[in-house]
């Protein structure tokens, strides 16, 4: 799979299926991947699946796990199983979850989570600890939050890359540390 940044949001293009995720700084305004993950009702083209609300899905052998947190019917957090690599996504509003939910959810290989800013900086950078992935991606164009949110969890900053590159033999050592990984544009 290759994840990317499309117009400020985050594409997952699988073998056979393009996943893409609405973020808070999103500038497009219709999308026409195969499954479009947004929090908010967005314009999508007619032969896309959009995800907006909470529940468990099956499209195109991609299985999602929509939830709401934030006690509202928009989802904030997706969980998506595509090629055997399990992405889960926060959105740029979450800063608590239960530890339930995070059980739920089960193991993710990569976590990605948008910063606005760094409102509650604290409280979403231990949602990283929480969910234990063995890949974090922040979504942040702001270079020195990103500096921030590395200097947080005591690593150093990596250097932006135009995509990234992964599969589900990359996650087979359970021992391995996390690693940082940041998108450009």
């Amino acid at each position: 799979m290759v994840i990317k940044l499309e117009n400020n949001n985050v594409s997952i293009k699988g073998k056979d299926v393009s996943v893409l995720i609405v973020t808070t700084g999103s500038t497009a305004r219709k999308f026409a991947d195969d499954i479009i993950l947004s929090g908010k009702r967005v314009e999508v083209s007619e032969s896309s699946f959009l995800v907006a609300n909470p529940g468990e899905y099956e499209i195109k052998d991609v299985f999602v796990y929509a939830l709401d947190t934030n006690e509202s019917d928009e989802a904030n957090i997706f969980s998506v199983l595509l090629e055997d690599v399990q992405v889960v996504y926060l959105n740029a509003d979450t800063s608590e979850i239960d530890k339930s939910i995070v059980g739920q959810i089960g193991e993710d290989h990569i976590l990605i989570m948008d910063f606005a800013d760094d409102k509650n900086l604290d409280k979403r950078l231990k949602l990283v600890s929480d969910f234990d992935p063995a890949v974090f991606i922040p979504v942040t164009q702001d270079d020195t939050l990103a500096k921030k949110i590395a200097n947080e969890l005591g690593t150093d900053l990596p250097e932006r890359e135009s995509k990234l590159k992964y599969s589900d033999t990359d996650f087979t050592d359970d021992e391995q540390s996390m690693a940082i990984a940041l998108l450009s544009k």
